[in-house]
């Protein structure tokens, strides 16, 4: 769940609201890195998020990885825990791939301690803020955050739609 302080602005047309992002490139990257840096195992739809983020299927990101698109497909249900080493894996896929890579330059010398975020397990939220026309994002575990955020972004859909939250 991505929770936005800022950054957007909420406009209505007819009887549907509309989401416009402040600097939406900045703001992917800042969530990319914000993700790929998490101190815990991935979830299941933040491997979807970033399978799709890298324009895999399930079957070539299963190949990469060294398991089958069947286990791949139970890690993004949810049905089953993705090992560490997977999860490493696919952190360090992300960093190096080209498409993140040119909109997170500075993660590259950040690939080493990788292995050692995906230790802990948990649910967490990623709180947006937009400061000074730079996109920011904090990992926090669900139980420690406090936020008035308006908009959430559900990472499997990979879209910059938002939705209203109550």
């Amino acid at each position: 769940m991505v929770w936005l302080l800022n950054g957007f602005v909420l406009t209505v047309d007819g009887d549907r609201e509309l989401v416009k992002y402040e600097r939406l490139g900045g703001l992917i990257a800042a969530l990319h890195a914000c993700l790929l840096l998490k101190p815990a195992l991935l979830s299941a739809p933040e491997i979807t998020y970033l399978r799709r983020a890298l324009d895999m299927s399930q079957a070539d990101l299963a190949q990469v990885l060294g398991t089958t698109d069947q286990t791949l497909s139970l890690w993004e249900r949810g049905s089953h825990p993705m090992a560490r080493a997977s999860d490493t894996l696919l952190r360090k896929l992300c960093v190096e791939s080209k498409a993140f890579a040119a909109k997170m330059p500075a993660l590259q010398t950040r690939v080493q301690p990788l292995s050692r975020l995906a230790q802990g397990v948990g649910q967490f939220m990623y709180e947006g803020r937009l400061v000074a026309d730079q996109w920011s994002f904090e990992a926090r575990p669900l139980h420690q955050t406090t936020h008035s955020a308006k908009t959430s972004v559900a990472l499997p859909t990979g879209s910059a739609r938002g939705a209203r939250s109550a």
